[in-house]
Formats: structure tokens, sequence, C-alpha cells
């Protein structure tokens, strides 16, 4: 199983630096966010606007903890000025979360946007994994603020030409509740080994490659 690396703002630099050179040789990139929940929820039956304005909002007014690969980049967050939701705070507090060192040694989106889209516009030609993933593509920086529903899902299309969705995936396969699963038990029908805790982006993310390879088989 492929180690999980801690990006914070002190080594940022550096491991974007392997980051994009591993792309030149990798090009599939699975990717999944860790934020404090949704202080707005969408009802089952909102309309797409709905969900899309609730998507826009929990967006831009939460910070998040994002991972691509076996890279896990924790921003800045601090429980006394952020917005959070307690029972997400708790969740993610009882599987690892270090929330005083986020305060501390979190990674400014500012920088971060920066030097990610510049390691991005080198790899145009990225396959990209997700599980239930909507939130997780929103949530690359810069993509929704100030985006219109119709600007959204152009981005999407650009940004994400070749995106599976693993949980759409498993609609289509026999014994796998019809795609009514969290990514963990998925892992465990599906016998994956699971590198760290569960809820925390970087092992999420290598579960839903894992997955996503695992039930790719599976369909053909």
């Amino acid at each position: 199983m492929l180690p999980i690396t801690q990006v914070w703002k002190h080594n940022l630099g550096a491991e974007m630096s392997r980051l994009d050179r591993a792309l030149f040789k990798y090009k599939v990139m699975s990717i999944d966010t860790e934020f404090p929940s949704s202080i707005r929820d969408t009802p089952r039956d909102g309309s797409e606007t709905t969900r899309y304005k609730d998507l826009k909002f929990n967006v831009d007014v939460l910070e998040r903890d994002t991972s691509f690969g076996a890279w896990e980049f924790n921003f800045y967050f601090d429980l006394a000025e952020d917005l959070c939701v307690f029972e997400s705070v708790e969740l993610l507090k009882k599987n690892g979360l270090d929330y005083d060192k986020h305060a501390r040694e979190g990674i400014y989106m500012s920088g971060f946007t920066k030097i990610f889209t510049a390691v991005l516009a080198k790899h145009r030609d990225l396959f990209w994994a997700t599980s239930h993933g909507l939130y997780d593509l929103a949530y690359i920086p810069g993509l929704i603020t100030h985006c219109s529903i119709a600007r959204f899902t152009s981005l999407l299309g650009t940004v994400f030409d070749r995106d599976v969705d693993v949980k759409y995936m498993t609609r289509f396969c026999e014994g796998l509740c019809g795609g009514e699963l969290g990514l963990s038990k998925l892992a465990n029908i599906l016998r994956i080994e699971r590198e760290g805790g569960a809820h925390l982006a970087g092992s999420d993310s290598l579960l839903t490659i894992l997955a996503v390879a695992k039930v790719d088989k599976v369909t053909r």
C-alpha cells in the first residue's frame, strides 16, 4: 500500500514539485475532500438549481482538507473563526484530525491555488477518480466562486473532462446495493484494505482509486 504524504505550509513547495514530476508518468488522479460538514443541507427532492445553490454556498463558506493521489493537503482552519458543524468536527477529531495543527501549520488557500493551478496547466490529460465526488470536484480552488450553474457545468467539463465516480459505477453491479453504500462498506465488499483512517482525505482517495480499478474489472 502506498504511504500517505502529509503536506503542510512548510513542505508545500517541495511536495507539489514531487506531485508535478509524478504526473508526467502517472495519469490517474484520485481526489477526496474532508470538510466540517455542510452548513446548508439539500432536500433529497431538491431541484438541480437548488442543489447547485447549496453546493456553491457550502463550498464558498467552508474550509477543506484535500488529497490528490497519496498526498494529503492540510489547509488552514481555525475552529474559533471558521464555520463548522459540531458533530462533523467531533467525527474528524476521532479519526485523527488535529485542528490545533491546522490552525498553526495549515496551508493558506491563496498560496495553494497559485502553485496547484500551475501544476494542473502542465497536465491536461489526467483521468480523475472520485466517490460521490461532486463536492470534491467543486472544492478545487477557484472553480465555483462567482460561477453560474451553466458556467460551473462548463468548467467541470473543461477541467475534469475525464472523470469516473465509483458510487455511480456501483449502480450497475450486482451485490453492491444499487450504489446506495458508502466507500468503507464498498471496500469491505470488494476486500480492499484501507491505508490510514476513515474520513481522512488521503486514506479515502487511495481507497477510491483501488475501488474504481476493481469495479471497472467487474463491469467490463
